[in-house]
C-alpha cells in the first residue's frame, strides 16, 4: 500500500522530504490556469521527483452537475480539459468529491439529482478512460454536502454507472461522522479504489494518538482485500513537519503489522 499526502503542487518538494511516496494535490485549480501557466507549473513540479498518483478536487463549484443551470457541453469541455491535465501530471486516479458541484438545490427532486449525477459519471468516466484514470467518487458527510453521504450509497451509484473506470473512495473521517461500519469496506470490494483518512476529532493528521483508530482502518482495508493507495486529508495541524513524519512512521508500522498478521 503506497501512502500520500493531500497538499498543493507547491508542497512537492516538502511532501518528498517527508517520506511519502506520492503527492496528492487538487485538480480544479491546476485546471483552471491557463496553458503557458501550466507549462511552468508542470516544469518546476517535474523537478521535484515525487509522483502525483492521485488528484482531489476533481470539479470547481462553477462546473454545476445537478439542478437546473447544467450545461453538459460546458460541463463535457472542462473534464476533457480537467483529466487531460491529470494525466500529464501522471495522476491514475481523480478524487470525485466536489460538494459545491453536486448537492442538490432546495427543492429540486431527489430523483432528478440522481439521473443528472449518474448521466454526468456515464459521460466522465469514459474520457477519464482515455487517460488510464480512475474517477473515485466519494462519499461527504452530511454537514459537508446532502447528496451521497456514505460508501454504501456511493457504490449504489457505481452499479448505476456501470463503467469501469467509474468507483468508489472511502474517507475515514466522514465514515465515523456518518457512523459507517468499516466492514462495508468488504462488500465493496474491488470497486473500492482509493482512501482517505484523519482522525475524527478536529480532522487532524493522524498520529500515535490515534493509533487504534487507524488499525482499525487498515484492518478493514486488509479484509477487504485492498492493494490501492491511502492518502492523509487533514485540515488541522500545529506543527506540519513533525505530524506529518510521525504519521507516516505509524502507517508504515500499521501496514507492516496488518501484512505480518496475514501470513
Amino acid at each position: 500500500m503506497k501512502l500520500g499526502f493531500c497538499g498543493g503542487i507547491e508542497q512537492a518538494s516538502l511532501i518528498k522530504s517527508w517520506g511519502f511516496d506520492y503527492l496528492e494535490p487538487a485538480l480544479a485549480p491546476i485546471a483552471g490556469l491557463s496553458e503557458p501557466d501550466f507549462a511552468v507549473v508542470l516544469n518546476e513540479y517535474e523537478k521535484c521527483g515525487i509522483p502525483c498518483l492521485v488528484c482531489n478536487g476533481f470539479l470547481p463549484r462553477s462546473v454545476q452537475i445537478v439542478g437546473l443551470n447544467v450545461d453538459n457541453a460546458a460541463n463535457e469541455r472542462y473534464v476533457r480539459g480537467a483529466l487531460a491535465r491529470a494525466s500529464r501530471l501522471g495522476a491514475a486516479t481523480v478524487v470525485f468529491g466536489s460538494s459545491g458541484s453536486r448537492s442538490i438545490p432546495a427543492g429540486f427532486p431527489a430523483g432528478l439529482a440522481w439521473t443528472q449525477l449518474t448521466a454526468f459519471a456515464a459521460m466522465a468516466a469514459p474520457i477519464a478512460a482515455a487517460y488510464g484514470i480512475t474517477l473515485a467518487f466519494e462519499p461527504l458527510n452530511a454537514i459537508e454536502c446532502n447528496f451521497i453521504n456514505r460508501a454504501g450509497e456511493a457504490w449504489l451509484l457505481v452499479q448505476a454507472v456501470q463503467q469501469d473506470h467509474f468507483k468508489v473512495l472511502a474517507d475515514y473521517y466522514h465514515m465515523m461522522v456518518e457512523r459507517e461500519d468499516l466492514a462495508v469496506l468488504g462488500f465493496i470490494g474491488q470497486d473500492l479504489c482509493h482512501v482517505h483518512t484523519a482522525t475524527l476529532q478536529g480532522r487532524k493528521i493522524p498520529g500515535f494518538r490515534d493509533r487504534l483508530n487507524q488499525e482499525n482502518l487498515i484492518g478493514a482495508l486488509q479484509n477487504a482485500g485492498y492493494t490501492g493507495n491511502l492518502s492523509i486529508e487533514a485540515g488541522s495541524w500545529l506543527d506540519l513537519n513533525a505530524e506529518a513524519c510521525e504519521s507516516l512512521a505509524m502507517f508504515r508500522q500499521l501496514i507492516a503489522k496488518a501484512a505480518s498478521a496475514g501470513c
